[in-house]
C-alpha cells in the first residue's frame, strides 16, 4: 500500500473518533480494526459525554446505535437502603450496547473518509530511525498480509495495547479483577423507579451492576478476585450465581427475570502506561490506562483521549515544530 499520514490501531470509541476527526481535517487515515467482539457489554454513559459527542459530531452515530436514554443511577452501598440518585440539574446519560455503539462509530469515521480494514489482526510494527515512519503490518479476514508505511501511529488497540504492551504498559498486580456478566431478560419490565437506570450494589466481600440496553435487557454484571475464580465452563457460571446470592438490590431487580445468555469473564484489572507515546506515537484510550469500570467513564476517556490526540496529529503533521 502507498504510504498514509495514519495508522489507527483499534476500532473502538478511541480509534472511531480519532480517526473521523483526523478525516474530516483533511488528512489520510487507515484505521486497523480487529475481528468483532465474541459478546457485547452493556455500558453507562454519563451526561457529560454530550459535550464530546457536540465536538465529535457524533450525535448520529449516537442515535444510529439505538442507545438507551437514562436519568441516574439507583445504589445500594454496603447493606444501606436503596437509593435513586438522578443526575443533577435533569441532565440524562445513555446506556449502550458496545457491538452496536462501536459499529455506529465506525460508519461515522468511514463517512468522514477514514479508510478501514476490518477483521484485521497487526501482525508487526517497526519503526524507522529517527522515528520519521512506522511500518504496520497485518492479515486481514482471508490471511493475506499487507503493510503500510505511516507518519504518524495511534495505538487504540484498548486492553489488547498492540504497541502499548512493548514496554510502555504496566499491570498493577496488587488489584487484579475478573468481570462477569451475562444479560438477563425480562418481558414485563423491571421492579424500578426509574427502568433506565444504572444498578449499583456493593456487598461483602464485592460489587455488581447492571446496565438495560432496552426495555427487556440488561447486562448483569459481578465483580470477582480471577485467583479464586474458575474462568471457563460450570465453574464460572456456578461463582456468577454464587455471587449474585448475595446481592439484595439485585436479586430484587431480577425476581421475575430469566438469565438469557450463560455468563462469560473479562479482565477488568487496573493498569496504567510508563509512557505515554514518543515521536509520533501515541497511546489512546484504554491502550494507555484502565481506570475502574465502576466510574462508568471509560467510554468518555476514550473519546477526550481521542481528541487531544488527534489534535496533537493535526498540529504535528502541519508543522512539526
Amino acid at each position: 500500500m502507498q504510504p498514509t499520514e495514519v495508522v489507527i490501531i483499534g476500532g473502538g470509541p478511541a480509534g472511531s473518533a480519532a480517526a473521523r476527526l483526523l478525516a474530516g481535517w483533511g488528512h489520510d487515515v487507515l484505521m486497523i480494526a480487529g475481528p468483532p467482539a465474541a459478546r457485547s457489554l452493556g455500558e453507562s454513559l454519563p451526561p457529560s459525554c454530550g459535550k464530546l459527542f457536540d465536538l465529535l459530531d457524533l450525535g448520529n452515530a449516537l442515535n444510529a446505535s439505538g442507545s438507551l436514554t437514562s436519568t441516574g443511577n439507583t445504589v445500594r452501598w454496603a447493606g444501606g437502603d436503596t437509593r435513586t440518585e438522578l443526575f443533577a440539574d435533569g441532565a440524562t446519560g445513555w446506556q449502550v450496547d458496545r457491538v452496536r455503539f462501536d459499529a455506529a462509530l465506525r460508519e461515522a469515521a468511514r463517512t468522514a473518509g477514514a479508510r478501514i480494514e476490518s477483521d484485521a489482526v497487526v501482525r508487526e510494527i517497526a519503526r524507522s530511525e529517527g522515528h520519521r515512519e512506522t511500518q504496520v503490518s497485518w492479515t486481514g479476514p482471508d490471511g493475506q498480509r499487507e503493510t503500510i508505511d505511516a507518519a504518524f501511529v495511534l495505538d487504540c488497540s484498548g486492553r489488547a495495547g498492540v504497541v502499548a504492551r512493548r514496554g510502555f504498559r504496566v499491570d498493577d498486580d496488587a488489584r487484579t479483577t475478573l468481570a462477569l456478566t451475562a444479560i438477563w431478560r425480562s418481558s414485563n419490565g423491571w421492579p424500578l423507579r426509574e427502568p433506565s437506570h444504572t444498578v449499583v450494589e456493593t456487598y461483602g466481600d464485592g460489587w455488581a451492576w447492571s446496565v438495560p440496553v432496552n426495555p427487556t435487557d440488561r447486562y448483569v454484571t459481578v465483580m470477582v478476585d480471577p485467583a479464586v475464580t474458575d474462568q471457563q465452563g460450570e465453574g464460572l457460571e456456578i461463582r456468577y450465581q454464587g455471587e449474585l446470592a448475595k446481592t439484595t438490590a439485585l436479586n430484587r431487580l431480577m425476581v421475575n427475570a430469566s438469565q438469557h445468555t450463560a455468563a462469560s469473564g473479562r479482565d477488568a484489572s487496573v493498569y496504567h502506561s510508563v509512557r505515554y507515546g514518543e515521536d509520533r506515537l501515541l497511546l489512546v484510550g484504554d491502550a494507555a490506562s484502565f481506570i475502574d469500570p465502576l466510574s462508568s467513564y471509560g467510554v468518555k476517556k476514550a473519546l477526550a483521549s481521542a481528541w487531544l490526540a488527534a489534535v496533537v496529529v493535526h498540529s504535528t503533521l502541519r508543522d512539526a515544530a
